[in-house]
């Protein structure tokens, strides 16, 4: 398995979750979206440690 494949599952598993945790406690389209992103971004560098290419 890849880091893609491994992100894209993790990305896949817990997206509803993530997006309903964040819509509820925001309220906040703009707000539910960038928490979204950053909850993602981390779990991408904690796959990708920053010395290793992108993906």
């Amino acid at each position: 398995m890849t880091q893609r494949d491994r992100f894209e599952a993790i990305y896949d598993a817990y997206y509803p979750a993530v997006h309903q945790y964040a819509a509820r406690r925001t309220g906040s389209p703009d707000d539910t979206a960038g928490i979204i992103s950053e909850t993602f971004l981390t779990a991408r560098r904690r796959i990708r440690p920053p010395s290793q290419p992108h993906f």
